[in-house]
């Protein structure tokens, strides 16, 4: 993914953050609220044998917004 994409991201979830979403997302999975209410959401089985190198980290970081997006979108399309 590049960098201007994920920087379109982020600004996307900051934007869903003022709407009241909220977002934990981080380089070993995702979660997605609204309201209080769990939209969806994924993660690794851990522990891990070793730690992911920091470029691992950042790329699955970069992955995990975009999914959280993704499953914003699918929950507006559900409830509509």
């Amino acid at each position: 993914m590049t960098d201007y994409q994920h920087q379109a991201n982020v600004r996307r979830l900051e934007e869903l953050r003022k709407k009241g979403y909220q977002f934990a997302i981080s380089a070993d999975g995702y979660s997605v609220f609204f309201n209080e209410v769990f939209l969806g959401g994924a993660s690794v089985k851990l522990p891990r044998s070793k730690p992911l190198h920091w470029r691992h980290r950042v790329a699955n970081i970069k992955s995990n917004v975009e999914q959280a997006l993704l499953t914003v979108d699918r929950a507006k399309c559900q409830i509509a």
